[in-house]
């Protein structure tokens, strides 16, 4: 693949700069847009060059030229071969694939293999490969034949005459015996192991007067006594000699049949031995032929290939192109969304410094903290790689920041801050749910309750149920947690449920208990403590939610 190809893959990864800094979503869509530029470009060039290509020597062309030249080839490579196992067949059809398997497996019939870097499909030498292997077949087979001439060089026509002779010998012999291999086979055994006729006949002249003489006394074996007794030894005796006179000529003329055809075989090699010279000619020339047939044939077999590999790219370039054009829509989109986000929405800052302070006025405040104030400058903190944070800097009413504040007031800025990020951008949520770990430590008995009834009106208010949090606390503080139950009990409708742990096992893990708490009729009705409630409700109103 074209380097400019594989570059494709790294077009939408973004870097930083130089000065640590992160890249605008601006600089890199126009990257984008260079690159897809440039790749266009590119890919045009490459498309023109083939298309003048193929407008100069048109595809049917090519392949016209391509069949014309196989043609040629097919008998030089027969001629070659001259009956050798193990070579392949030439493909009736020719196409790329076609010659392309071919050639693999005459590179492994002549002991050669493809190069490392190249693979079937990828190997872009491979007529050059196949010229190379045919021209070391033709090589090595001149030079068995001259190791032959220089064993043996007889005269060819003494040893045709002989070789004749011995030919016209074994035609006299057939003659003789018409049939000659089917008559030896009609007395011999179907299965091997088993003795043929003559020996059995044999075997019963020399032992069937003992057998029929052996006692027997089970009555299921009298039948094969009888057939014993009923043979005659003399007569199997006469029968086998009978068989021998009719056998011996046959078998005598099959082992001078066997012996004779050796001989022919000899006298072949020595033939060809002493016609070395006529064959090297023959082997030279057919290398000649073959050379000039398979250089006509590479460059019809070459220029399809790389027509074809045009095409295979074509389709992978649309893939790369349709890839980049999507992720530039994409950066696109991120760089709207990003210009969105970034600037300063001085809109949500409002709504979200009126939130904190409205549950901040909840709780029992010293003077000059509220109306608060949000630093309109937002800081980016580039902390972290491709990402960008967002701050506001808080400031109260009389200039004092998060910092200059007590522990109890931290705590109180810290859960208004909470509960106002989690309301103004609860759009943006896909959960209603806050955890809250042992809140009630930094507060008094008066700033408790308040908290709690925060937590109730968050869990229990609102008309609707996106209005609602899922509101998890812990606590560890025994007799804080037992008045900020009392504060938490539900509203009629509706359940709490508490959780106590009472300890640990190494092997099972922590030990609890559940209980599910429910309303009653006196629930805020009896004693100090749902006064004290019920007047805290009615000095701090329903605010943004419904109190219950």
């Amino acid at each position: 693949m074209p380097k400019w190809l594989k570059d494709a893959g790294d077009n939408i990864r973004y870097k930083e700069s130089g000065e640590g800094g992160h890249r605008g979503s601006g600089e890199a869509t126009n990257e984008l847009k260079r690159k897809l530029e440039d790749f266009e470009g590119k890919w045009s060039e490459r498309d023109n060059y083939f298309v003048n290509r193929i407008d100069n020597w048109p595809d049917n062309k090519v392949v016209s030229e391509l069949n014309r030249t196989w043609d040629r080839f097919i008998p030089l490579y027969a001629s070659l071969v001259n009956g050798s196992e193990g070579w392949p067949e030439p493909p009736k059809q020719v196409n790329n694939k076609n010659l392309t398997g071919f050639t693999l497996k005459v590179l492994r019939k002549t002991g050669n293999r493809l190069p490392v870097s190249g693979t079937e499909d990828t190997c872009s030498n491979l007529p050059d490969l196949l010229i190379s292997s045919l021209n070391r077949e033709l090589d090595h087979q001149i030079n068995k034949t001259r190791r032959e001439a220089d064993r043996t060089t007889p005269d060819s026509r003494k040893i045709q005459e002989r070789l004749d002779e011995t030919n016209a010998e074994i035609e006299r012999i057939r003659k003789k015996f018409l049939n000659l291999d089917e008559e030896l086979g009609l007395f011999r055994a179907d299965s091997e192991g088993l003795p043929d006729l003559k020996a059995i006949f044999l075997a019963l002249s020399e032992n069937v007067s003992r057998w029929a003489k052996a006692p027997i006394d089970e009555g299921h074996l009298s039948r094969v006594k009888e057939e014993l007794e009923a043979v005659i030894a003399t007569e199997a005796e006469k029968c086998a000699q009978l068989l021998d006179v009719w056998l011996i000529p046959r078998e005598e003329a099959k082992e001078e049949i066997i012996k004779l055809e050796r001989k022919i075989t000899e006298l072949k090699r020595k033939l060809k031995a002493s016609l070395a010279s006529y064959e090297i000619d023959h082997l030279k020339k057919l290398k000649k032929d073959l050379d000039i047939c398979l250089k006509a044939l590479k460059r019809p077999w070459s220029e399809m290939r790389e027509r074809q590999g045009w095409q295979e790219e074509k389709q992978r370039r649309e893939g790369v192109k349709e890839y980049l054009k999507s992720a530039l829509s994409l950066v696109e989109q991120a760089s709207m969304a990003i210009e969105s986000v970034s600037s300063p929405n001085h809109e949500l800052m409002e709504k979200f410094r009126k939130l904190i302070q409205d549950v901040l006025s909840r709780f029992s405040l010293v003077d000059n903290i509220v109306p608060l104030k949000l630093n309109d400058k937002e800081r980016l903190n580039a902390t972290k790689k491709d990402e960008v944070r967002r701050s506001y800097s808080i400031v109260t009413k009389d200039g004092r920041r998060l910092g200059d504040l007590s522990t109890g007031q931290k705590a109180q800025m810290a859960v208004s801050v909470l509960a106002a990020q989690n309301l103004a951008i609860s759009h943006m949520l896909h959960h209603r749910i806050i955890l809250l770990d042992d809140v009630t430590t930094a507060y008094d008995l008066s700033n408790l309750t308040r908290e709690a009834i925060l937590w109730r009106q968050l869990a229990y208010g609102g008309q609707e149920e996106r209005a609602r949090r899922q509101v998890f606390i812990s606590s560890h503080h025994e007799d804080m947690t037992n008045h900020f139950l009392d504060l938490l009990v539900p509203p009629e409708g509706r359940s709490m449920r508490l959780i106590r742990f009472t300890g640990w096992d190494p092997k099972d893990g922590p030990r609890y208990e559940q209980f599910k708490i429910e309303p009653t009729g006196a629930t805020l009705k009896d004693g100090e403590l749902a006064e004290r409630t019920r007047n805290l409700i009615k000095d701090l109103g329903t605010g943004p939610w419904r109190l219950l």
